[in-house]
């Protein structure tokens, strides 16, 4: 059980609410056809989470790597809620 388990919002609710906290403080403004990638690990039992959280976002993801308990993945989009996403999956590492 982790510390996500005991929450009431799901993953893909709070990372929601994460990114978009992250960019009422972080945005800049940029040209909306502006793209980035980001090379992000995540709990491999939370990437079909994951994988609907960025989609919510308009972010594609692929699979490129891992184990049983870890998993590399690309993410690819709009480049603040890339930046935004890989800046916030720092907050759950220990």
């Amino acid at each position: 059980m982790t510390a996500l388990d005991n929450n009431i919002l799901t993953l893909t609710e709070q990372l929601d609410a994460m990114l978009l906290g992250w960019l009422e403080r972080h945005a800049t403004p940029t040209a909306p056809d502006e793209q980035a990638t980001a090379i992000i690990t995540v709990a491999a039992g939370r990437i079909d989470e994951i994988e609907a959280f960025c989609a919510g976002w308009a972010l594609r993801v692929t699979r490129i790597g891992g184990g049983e308990k870890w998993l590399a993945i690309r993410v690819e989009g709009p480049k603040l809620p890339v930046i935004g996403f890989a800046q916030i999956t720092t907050w759950f590492r220990t």
